[in-house]
């Protein structure tokens, strides 16, 4: 029914949003670490590659579940 459909779709807008703060948390702490790194490259440069990589599929899963609610709701109307 239309008030389950918008449930859902309000659902994933939000888990679409927690998921955008995730990268935005761990996007913070990858600035710091390489200001705090003065230059100095060691065995961090993959954890760091992969946390970049984890923040980029965070943001895009993100826009995905905010997609996937507009069009819900879309389809409602």
């Amino acid at each position: 029914d239309g008030w389950t459909a918008h449930m859902i779709a309000y659902e994933l807008g939000m888990a679409g949003d927690t998921l955008a703060q995730q990268a935005e948390r761990i996007e913070q702490h990858l600035a710091q670490t390489i200001e705090s790194a003065d230059g100095s490259q060691s065995g961090d440069q993959l954890e760091l590659e992969q946390r970049q990589q984890l923040a980029r599929t965070l943001r895009a899963t993100s826009r995905l579940l905010r997609e996937t609610a507009q069009a819900i709701v879309g389809n409602l109307r």
